[in-house]
């Protein structure tokens, strides 16, 4: 597999915080692949969805802040998954952690 093979031991030489910031930025910048990404992860099932007070989630799986904290790449990350925490909204800067909650038109920023 490309991961094994490749990626992982190139990002495993590095030091792990420029790893970590060297996907995310990676990630940003191909913003292009977020339907094909979607297209192959996304599960829909009926049995998945949750529902938080006003918020409903498309399956229980999301992402706690500290992956990425300054919500450089919110939209590819959440390609896979339900939702994702951040403490930065792209738009706006902001102290307590929101939630960027998928919905029918994208990602959306919960306010607080």
């Amino acid at each position: 597999m490309l991961y094994k093979s490749l990626i992982r031991p190139i990002l495993f030489r590095k030091d792990p915080e420029q790893s970590h910031e060297a996907v995310l930025h990676m990630l940003a910048r191909n913003e292009w692949l977020y339907a094909t990404l979607e297209d192959f992860y996304k599960v829909e099932d009926e049995r998945l969805v949750v529902k938080i007070g006003p918020l409903t989630f498309a399956n229980p799986v999301g992402l706690a802040g500290g992956f990425d904290k300054n919500a450089l790449a919110p939209k590819m990350i959440s390609a896979s998954i339900a939702w994702v925490s951040t403490t930065k909204a792209p738009t706006r800067s902001r102290s307590s952690s929101i939630v960027c909650a998928r919905a029918a038109g994208g990602l959306r920023f919960p306010s607080a």
